[in-house]
């Protein structure tokens, strides 16, 4: 398998013990689906849309927007993280709602 094969199948992996892992600790988890526009009348006329984040989250009257990360390398760069999410996820932070990463450092099997 490629490398970058390999390392999508990981990222799922990971989002599905995610969200399988909230579901268990009862928390609202809601995956948000990357989408697409339409940029002509043919149904070949679409454009993919990347997601803002991954889920949405609520606990006991709290919520969390969240994008999960699987990462091989031991440190995540400044220059990998991703900067319409960091635009989409900082308004949320700054009305106090957690907002963030949660990154699974795959090479010390660490979250």
């Amino acid at each position: 398998m490629s490398g970058g094969l390999r390392a999508q199948s990981e990222g799922k992996a990971f989002e599905d013990l995610f969200e399988e892992t909230c579901i268990q600790k009862r928390i609202a988890v809601t995956r948000i689906p990357n989408g697409c526009r339409r940029t002509g009348p043919r149904p070949s006329d679409l454009i993919q849309i990347r997601s803002p984040y991954d889920w949405a989250l609520s606990f006991q009257g709290r919520s969390a927007m969240i994008d999960t990360k699987s990462w091989a390398e031991k440190t995540l760069s400044p220059c990998r993280v991703n900067e319409h999410q960091v635009d989409s996820l900082e308004p949320h932070g700054k009305q106090g709602v957690t907002a963030g990463y949660v990154i699974w450092f795959r090479r010390f099997d660490l979250i």
